[in-house]
């Protein structure tokens, strides 16, 4: 009888088996969405904690063809007022925070590794958190035990919940995140993580791709 009771055990894992490839599909299908975009623009507001500290990253990201870049972020995390203004369009770049400007860096990625990792963390780790920046995404922050969850409404949206982690191999650390999906556009509407030291949700008020944007929003501004 023990093949017998080694086959309910097979039958019984089939369905959640099934549900994580389907959870995983379904996030693979919008990670690669965001990766391929010929343009992104994302509108979002990032609520972190990491121990005992509370602060908000907020903004817009444009990024379009050509690593053209402009990211208009405000933190309490940013010196001088809090505000930083960055713009690059392939040949020349731009900082501003407070009324400081830079023309050097140390700058955010461009262009296909900035939606590579504003799709993989989300925007404002994608932005400002220049540890990932040089990182082999794929490589070093493979993606694990997939887990389908329910259909719900943000808003007027309906949208399908996707758990998983993300181990980083680079300090061993492994993350819990979810990842809120639109079922009509396969885009995130939300995000949320939780680390060893930190947690944090992100919501998107706009997030699109493959729109056309205005070549004046990668201006660099004169001296």
């Amino acid at each position: 009888m023990r093949w017998l009771a080694l086959l309910v055990l097979i039958l019984a894992a089939l369905p959640a088996r099934a549900q994580e490839g389907d959870a995983e599909k379904l996030y693979r299908a919008m990670e690669n969405k965001i990766r391929a975009a010929k343009s992104l623009v994302v509108e979002f507001n990032s609520q972190h904690t990491v121990d005992d500290e509370k602060f908000t990253i907020k903004g817009t990201i444009h990024i379009a063809a050509g690593n053209k870049t402009r990211l208009d972020l405000e933190s309490e995390l940013i010196e001088l007022g809090g505000k930083n203004l960055i713009v690059t369009n392939g040949k020349s770049k731009y900082a501003k925070v407070g009324n400081i400007v830079f023309y050097e860096g140390p700058f955010p990625p461009e262009g296909e590794v900035l939606l590579a990792l504003i799709a993989r963390f989300g925007a404002a780790n994608g932005a400002m958190e220049q540890r990932i920046a040089t990182a082999d995404v794929d490589k070093d922050f493979p993606l694990k035990n997939f887990k389908l969850g329910v259909k719900e409404m943000v808003g007027k949206r309906e949208v399908q919940v996707v758990q998983f982690q993300i181990q980083n191999k680079i300090i061993g650390d492994l993350t819990e995140m979810t990842v809120w999906i639109d079922t009509k556009t396969q885009l995130p509407l939300k995000r949320a993580e939780t680390g060893v030291r930190q947690r944090s949700t992100e919501t998107y008020a706009v997030f699109t791709v493959d729109s056309k944007l205005d070549g004046k929003l990668f201006d660099i501004p004169p001296k």
